[in-house]
């Protein structure tokens, strides 16, 4: 029971690739190492945001971006950004300077995704819903 409490404050890494899983619909690379995370307690209306900072090995960074930038159900208009606190706690992890694109997108429920990719291998995966 002190188990289940407890990730449900601090969530395993399995959460969050669950959540990329779910919001961007294909796997998580085999090779994503996180190495930052934040989710915040779900509200009232079991809405909650989560980041997380993972990084990749070559091939599997170059395959994800590839898929993004080929498909259309995806946005890289930055007004569609929102922040949020589980974003800022992970954010001071990766450099703006090295930020290249970012892609947005929202399930039929309201929740944002969106995933920001950096030149150092590393991406950025931030949900608010």
């Amino acid at each position: 029971m002190l188990f289940s409490i407890y990730t449900a404050i601090y969530p395993l890494d399995s959460f969050y690739k669950e959540e990329f899983e779910y919001g961007f619909k294909t796997p998580f690379p085999k090779s994503g190492n996180i190495i930052a995370k934040s989710a915040s307690y779900p509200d009232i209306h079991g809405d909650y945001t989560s980041a997380f900072v993972a990084q990749l090995n070559s091939a599997d960074y170059k395959k994800l971006r590839m898929k993004f930038a080929g498909d259309k159900g995806y946005s890289s208009n930055d007004s569609l950004r929102v922040l949020s606190d589980s974003y800022s706690d992970v954010s001071g992890n990766v450099k703006d300077s090295q930020l290249l694109i970012s892609y947005y997108t929202a399930d039929a429920h309201g929740n944002r995704f969106s995933i920001s990719f950096y030149s150092n291998n590393m991406i950025l995966v931030h949900r608010v819903g």
